[in-house]
């Protein structure tokens, strides 16, 4: 970074914005400076009132020097207090140099502890500034600066990362204040507002350089700052300021001053007022002359809509108007045009459907791509990955199944208490065959049997009731292993056919009418003195028993 700090901080002084202790040895109102040293992707704020001097991080170590060549121009030597809100390199990575060039009087940072380098180097830094005390401040205590009382809001214990353990301060000064928050998030910010700590501010020092997760709408509604200072570099990689945490700041109606366009920034603070110049010029009212056309477009994906959004952004400060917005429909479940195929040596792809909520259909190539897996010919399961693009985002899988070709059977036959079924051997992509029969043409309660062989075209079911009707049908099955899992696929089932098994055999012997009611017995001679008479019904006689042997 260039060193511009001295001439920058002269040219300020020269303009009368600093305030020396003669003003308020005069009887004048109690005043500050607030200067935001330009230091690139970091934070450096040096207050100043009545001679004594606090200074808030110090960037990063390779802008040290823009920090150190402001402190010389005002023709500072000692420092009251250092503070580092908290242990991140672009904070305290320039404060060795600090320590080493001035008297540092106090020094306050943040209980969080790092294994950096950077962090080590600032502790070091600390213990070698002779007769300087260090400490690591609580919560609500208060320390003076010249005509200012500075009050510690936060103080970072027990927060779970660097960021939000950083040291939140409100700096009095007459009936005006500043509020310096590091790079708190909204988690902090709103445990401030909830904890009912008096927030309310003229100047804000914006969190975290001005990112989406910082400077939250209840938090800002809070502090109702009059002027909000960001400090952040040129075309920095984390897209520092966001337009959601500029939207939220002009919401406020705080006046936005950046660093990256303005340069080292100056606040002359009374209570009559507040006056800022900045390295290139008063920014104080923008009137938004230029501006550029954004779009930001929020993906539409299987879960929820999204929108378009198109806005023209002030190229001077930031300020964000939204000009258009359109919704973008939530995408429906792709669908293949085919979800079963029967095996026939060739390669299958059914083609894909995607539509969005309102029926719209997506277009191949612009909104989404499909990726078809290999093989897709043998049996099985495959999974067709659709992946939304451009205004859509996501990814789903759907599945079509590939089923083995299917047999017929050739005849089937009745015989006493059996059926036999014979049909068409298939070998292709087959494991073996099912044969499911029923008393049923619908083959309610069915029974089934599994041939586990493939040349196998021919079997006998027995253990049948005779004189029955049997509905018959085959199918066949391939078992497919994947991994650990075997997965039974099945064909269609073939036509069915019908046969009967063997009537039931009248009882041998001799037939007599013995009533007149039309029964019908015989008589067995081997049974003769025993149990001669027995009825076809296995009804016995009047004081006569059923023969056993002929009853079975």
């Amino acid at each position: 970074m260039k060193k511009f700090g001295s001439i920058i901080c002269s040219a300020l002084l020269l303009l009368g914005l600093t305030v020396g202790s003669s003003a308020v040895a005069n009887g004048a109102q109690p005043s500050m400076t607030v200067t935001f040293i330009d230091c690139d992707q970091g934070d450096s704020i040096l207050v100043e009132s009545n001679g004594h001097r606090m200074l808030v991080d110090g960037g990063k170590a390779v802008h040290a020097q823009a920090v150190e060549d402001c402190l010389r121009s005002k023709s500072i030597s000692t420092l009251d207090y250092v503070v580092a809100s908290h242990p991140d390199e672009d904070h305290i990575g320039g404060l060795p140099q600090i320590y080493n060039r001035f008297q540092v009087n106090y020094s306050y940072y943040s209980p969080y502890k790092t294994n950096t380098k950077c962090y080590k180097n600032y502790l070091s830094a600390i213990k070698s500034e002779p007769g300087s005390k260090a400490a690591n401040p609580t919560a609500n205590s208060r320390f003076q600066v010249g005509g200012t009382t500075v009050q510690v809001l936060s103080d970072g214990t027990g927060a779970e990362n660097a960021n939000d353990a950083s040291l939140v301060l409100k700096v009095q000064c007459g009936n005006r204040s500043l509020l310096l928050t590091g790079d708190i998030s909204s988690t902090v910010e709103q445990s401030l507002v909830n904890s009912g700590t008096d927030l309310q501010t003229d100047i804000l020092k914006v969190a975290h350089h001005g990112s989406a997760g910082s400077s939250s709408a209840s938090f800002l509604a809070e502090a109702a700052p009059k002027y909000a200072a960001i400090s952040v570099g040129a075309g920095n990689s984390y897209g520092h300021p966001t337009a959601q945490a500029l939207q939220r700041l002009q919401a406020v109606k705080a006046k936005i001053y950046r660093t990256d366009q303005m340069g080292t920034i100056q606040m002359q603070v009374q209570n009559s007022g507040i006056q800022a110049t900045t390295q290139k010029g008063s920014a104080a009212v923008c009137k938004h002359r230029t501006t550029k056309k954004v779009t930001k477009t929020t993906p539409a994906s299987f879960n929820g809509d999204g929108c378009a959004q198109t806005s023209a952004v002030c190229t001077a400060c930031g300020y964000t108007k939204v000009t258009s917005a359109a919704k973008i429909a939530k995408v429906s479940a792709p669908k293949l045009a085919k979800t079963v195929y029967t095996y026939n040596g060739k390669v299958q792809k059914p083609s894909v459907t995607v539509k969005d909520s309102t029926g719209k259909r997506l277009k191949a190539g612009a909104d989404y791509t499909v990726n078809y897996p290999k093989g897709r010919k043998a049996v099985g399961r495959y999974g067709v990955q659709v992946k939304l693009k451009g205004r859509y985002k996501g990814s789903r899988t759907v599945y079509f199944t590939v089923k083995p070709k299917g047999t017929s059977i050739s005849k089937v036959t009745g015989g006493k208490k059996k059926i036999t079924v014979t049909w068409k051997k298939q070998t292709a992509q087959t494991t073996g065959y099912q044969i499911q029969y029923s008393t049923s043409s619908n083959f309610k309660n069915a029974k089934t049997v599994t041939v586990s062989k493939n040349s196998t075209t021919k079997k006998t079911i027995t253990g049948l009731k005779n004189g029955k009707k049997y509905y018959v049908r085959v199918r066949t099955y391939k078992t497919v292993k994947t991994g650990r899992k075997s997965t039974k696929y099945y064909s269609s089932w073939s036509k069915s056919k019908t046969t009967g098994t063997a009537k039931k055999s009248a009882p041998k012997g001799n037939t007599v009418y013995v009533s007149p009611t039309g029964k019908k017995y015989h008589y067995i001679k081997s049974c003769a003195g025993k149990h001669p008479i027995k009825t076809t019904l296995k009804e016995a006689k009047k004081n006569h028993t059923p023969c056993k042997k002929c009853a079975m």
